[in-house]
């Protein structure tokens, strides 16, 4: 009888024991995905986005994953392996999807760390702001190029004071002007790559790819194009600055430019250049770069492809 008490007591010992990993071999932290929508002030909850990468390093975390969407309240869950003897904290990098079809027009938000350390993770909780490409590029403009250096900020809509400053662009335009030079610095050449980066996802949006746009519509979606063209334009020059000896350069008649035509004749002249003479390796990668640009769209959301060019040009 006792010796039936025994093996009794070692089987729930052992079996408690056996549990005790199960219930802490992960963690489970939260994100809030939010939306900031073009023309409203505060963000909104976005459903439907997934799904998030759980990154160490630049590999993805073997067993972590965050396997749904985000739901109608911009809620979802990731799950983490782990155990609550570690004493070294993992660092693991959350990185949000934004080359999905259904993300079109919205800009991705940063990746963020959670540290987890003994089955807890620092943050229990992200929130990734998902921003309308509009909205974004409208903040960037105001802040790189109208209102630098001043204290505006931005209103409803992503304008500062109120200010559309999409639209103020044209050709030869006194701010053309300025946002051409800034392709001198290389602070100014990573304005550029992003001012076309933005001005191409905001291209994407919806709306601006109807065919039947409204007034103000069309003239926003006009305006979009111009800054893709100068953005391009101006950067082209930059290449070719870097690229060609003074000698070449003085015969080219290449301008930044708003006009989608002029920027095709840039091309079309930069192309000529380069073939006319042998070509360092610079100059090969500017060739191909320039040949491969002439066959892509220059505006709308088809750029986004020359997107993919131009930012091999950092």
């Amino acid at each position: 009888m006792p010796h039936c008490r025994f093996v009794a007591i070692s089987v729930l010992v052992i079996s408690f024991a056996s549990e005790v990993p199960a219930q802490n071999n992960r963690v489970v932290f939260q994100i809030s995905v939010e939306k900031r929508v073009y023309g409203e002030r505060a963000p909104q909850p976005f459903h439907g986005v997934g799904t998030f990468d759980l990154l160490q390093g630049t590999a993805p975390l073997a067993g972590a994953s965050c396997p749904n969407r985000s739901n109608a309240a911009g809620l979802l869950t990731c799950l983490v392996p782990c155990k609550a003897s570690d004493e070294l904290p993992l660092l693991i990098r959350v990185r949000p999807p934004s080359d999905q079809d259904t993300l079109g027009g919205w800009v991705a938000p940063t990746a963020q760390e959670v540290e987890v350390k003994k089955c807890v993770a620092k943050p229990a909780k992200l929130t990734m702001l998902y921003e309308d490409a509009r909205y974004a590029l409208n903040e960037f403009l105001s802040k790189q190029y109208f209102a630098k250096g001043t204290s505006q900020g931005g209103g409803a809509g992503g304008s500062a004071a109120g200010k559309l400053w999409v639209t103020q662009i044209a050709e030869g335009s006194a701010v053309a002007v300025n946002v051409s030079a800034s392709a001198k610095t290389s602070d100014g050449r990573e304005d550029l790559l992003q001012l076309h980066k933005l001005a191409t996802e905001a291209a994407r949006v919806p709306e601006l790819r109807s065919a039947n746009l409204s007034p103000e519509d069309r003239q926003l979606s006009e305006a979009i194009a111009r800054w893709q063209i100068l953005s391009k334009s101006a950067l082209l020059e930059a290449q070719v600055s870097q690229a060609l000896p003074p000698s070449a350069q003085t015969k080219l008649k290449i301008t930044p430019t708003t006009d989608l035509s002029k920027f095709r004749f840039n091309l079309t002249e930069v192309d000529a250049a380069l073939r006319v003479a042998p070509r360092s390796s610079a100059q090969q990668r500017l060739s191909d770069d320039v040949s491969t640009l002439k066959s892509l769209p220059a505006t709308g959301a088809g750029a986004a492809a020359a997107n993919k060019v131009i930012e091999t040009w950092r």
